[in-house]
């Protein structure tokens, strides 16, 4: 037989059991929330994820038959077989079988599932309130085994589902308008309801789905009787299951009917009498992320956002976290950043506040050089070298080195973005696989070094990609070439640094831009004030280097490192130079060398002599075995310099 006969008697035969009604009617029902399947109505599309507005339906044809239609996409439509083709991916020979179990059209069929596999595909509903119905739930006294092990991944035992008054049901009836009663069994799965006074939600896992039964209160708070009348902290989390889970990991919680729900001022008020910290914690998928940062704007409340680690093994809220088995004490660090992260974000802070954060040390990104947030300036001459070496800092951070010329960097994205003026993108390209030749950095690992070479309003650019993917560094090369103004003029370049500073704050990151030292400095030894342009440009910088090229009176070529300025850093940093040599890939390695800073310059070159005799004293009277206070009395060597060359 022909598979166009088989499929024609096939669905004839069908066809005279049940209406093709019925069949679309049965396979929508999840996605119209339990209600009847009403022809010509639009609906968001069951046969795409991606469908955000209504532009699915069911209509008649001239014959009187239904068919489906998907606006967004041509090719998704047909009669009711195709449809279940299409929902179900699955075969024209398995559909009929399917039907026929499904509807239980055969009473054989019913004792054997063809297509088991399939059934628990029908994707998540859409949420909608069902007012004014009577419901029965078909209660179950106990939890079964099933059930228990189903929350335990989670942490949930029952006897915080008790205490949340929620129960296993085997099914429901409710009665819609007044008009027919509609019920429904469980097929071996689970299936709870989160019970109210005059509504319940049902929800079942596996085939994801759940709706409303009753009468919805106006402002749904699921959680809100469990909370504590005072407390340390509370979280607005994205559904019933995180309030959950967070409970039963000691952290009280709160949900709303959903993510997209805007809490009332009255609601966020009384969190906030009751409570010292009221902290937001939504899905990290896209929708998670924009209404939480709506709400924490609007009610000034702190985000905590999970790692994104978390989406790289299919997971997206807190139920997820504690069932892919990360730290729950990482939850508190979580936490803890995003104290700290507010508290910095905040306009006025008192010394209590200051002082509880317990901070000792700027953190770093680079230890104990560049720090972890604000501007930083590396400064030199055309021909320094200062764009090689912040490019191999770029690159070494998107690896994940855990050191950069020996000093410990502490990258939390291990990403960065580079603004290149001065570069273009063969030029970047080139540097780029010569530098890549020595350091070997994989494709995957450049993907998180992004380059913008158009620089037409470079900070909208910036903080456009910092907002698909927070970086530890941000590097713009070079100053000059954006900033238009007068750069002697040091408000104007204040302001205009300004914006970049308030980037860096917002979003945890450092921003360092390359500049030109004067040509009329290399004579001198390297200071900030050899910067081109006003005091305002140093002045707003947490940090300044000066990286000086310097060819030796044997033809051979060193790199001075040299901090100018840095007001976290004790003087021991910035009186000597760090000596780099580079190598044939353009790669800067520490010579473990350091010399003053003092003596660096031809106008200096009569006081690096007269170091170099005092270093060769301090040695010999060592080789003497004088001590470090019998070679400073001999030969009237301070003691500090005596200390500081003892061990060359």
């Amino acid at each position: 037989m022909g598979m166009i006969k088989y499929c024609m008697m096939a669905e004839a035969d069908i066809l005279q059991k049940t209406n093709d009604y019925d069949i679309y009617n049965y396979y929508l029902n999840p996605f119209l929330n339990g209600k009847e399947l009403k022809v010509g109505q639009l609906m968001i599309s069951p046969l795409r994820d991606d469908d955000k507005h209504p532009s699915f339906h069911v209509y008649k044809d001239s014959k009187g038959s239904l068919h489906h239609k998907d606006f967004g996409r041509n090719e998704l439509e047909g009669n009711c077989f195709d449809f279940v083709v299409q929902l179900f991916k699955i075969k024209y020979t398995e559909v009929y079988k399917k039907i026929e179990y499904d509807l239980k059209l055969n009473s054989k069929s019913s004792n054997n599932n063809p297509n088991n596999n399939k059934v628990n595909s029908i994707k998540p509903i859409r949420i909608n309130v069902i007012q004014n119905n009577w419901f029965q739930l078909n209660e179950r006294k106990n939890f079964n085994q099933k059930e228990i092990d189903y929350f335990q991944q989670f942490g949930i035992d029952v006897k915080i589902l008790n205490l949340f008054n929620v129960v296993p049901i085997d099914g429901y009836r409710r009665m819609k308008d007044n008009k027919k009663v509609h019920s429904l069994r469980t097929l071996n799965r689970i299936m709870i309801a989160y019970k109210g006074s005059e509504f319940a939600k049902i929800y079942s896992p596996q085939p994801k789905f759940f709706f409303y039964l009753g009468n919805i209160p106006t402002e749904y708070v699921f959680g809100w009787e469990q909370l504590p009348e005072k407390g340390e902290m509370v979280f607005l989390t994205g559904g019933e299951k995180d309030v959950l889970t967070l409970y039963s990991h000691g952290f009280n919680a709160i949900c709303l009917n959903s993510e997209t729900a805007m809490p009332t001022d009255d609601l966020i008020k009384k969190l906030k009498d009751r409570f010292q910290y009221v902290f937001v914690m939504y899905d990290i998928d896209e929708t998670g992320k924009k209404e939480s940062e709506k709400i924490c704007n609007k009610f000034e409340l702190i985000p905590v956002t999970l790692p994104d680690s978390l989406l790289t093994k299919d997971g997206k809220d807190i139920s997820d976290f504690v069932r892919l088995g990360f730290s729950i004490d990482s939850i508190y660090e979580l936490i803890y950043k995003a104290i700290e992260d507010d508290l910095f974000n905040q306009d006025v802070l008192t010394g209590e506040q200051l002082i509880d954060l317990n901070i000792e040390k700027v953190p770093t990104l680079v230890d104990p050089l560049f720090q972890q947030i604000g501007i930083a300036i590396v400064g030199g001459s055309s021909d320094a070298g200062k764009s090689t070496l912040m490019r191999q800092l770029a690159i070494s951070i998107c690896m994940g080195k855990k050191d950069f010329l020996g000093f410990p960097i502490n990258a939390r994205y291990n990403s960065v973005i580079y603004v290149s003026s001065e570069d273009d993108v063969y030029s970047t390209s080139c540097l780029l696989n010569k530098q890549n030749n020595g350091i070997d950095a994989s494709s995957k690992d450049l993907k998180k070094l992004r380059y913008i070479f158009n620089t037409n309003n470079v900070c909208g650019k910036i903080e456009s990609e910092l907002k698909k993917e927070r970086v530890d560094l941000v590097l713009v090369d070079a100053f000059a070439d954006l900033y238009t103004g007068d750069i002697n003029q040091v408000n104007a370049v204040r302001t205009y640094l300004n914006q970049f500073y308030n980037l860096a704050k917002k979003y945890k990151c450092l921003i360092v831009f390359i500049h030109h030292c004067g040509k009329n400095t290399l004579d001198l030894a390297p200071s900030k004030r050899n910067l081109l342009g006003s005091q305002g440009l140093e002045g707003k910088a947490r940090l300044v280097i000066e990286f000086r090229k310097v060819v030796e009176e044997d033809d051979s070529v060193v790199y001075h490192l040299c901090v100018v300025k840095c007001n976290y850093l004790p003087e021991e940093y910035k009186t000597e130079s760090y000596v780099l040599k580079m190598d044939e890939n353009m790669l800067f390695y520490d010579t473990k060398e350091r010399i003053p800073i003092y003596t660096i310059g031809k106008d200096n070159i009569g006081k690096k002599s007269k170091l170099e005799e005092k270093i060769k004293i301090i040695q010999e009277g060592k080789a003497e075995g004088l001590s470090q206070r019998e070679v400073s009395e001999k030969y009237g060597i301070p003691k500090s310099t005596v200390a500081r060359y003892w061990n060359v």
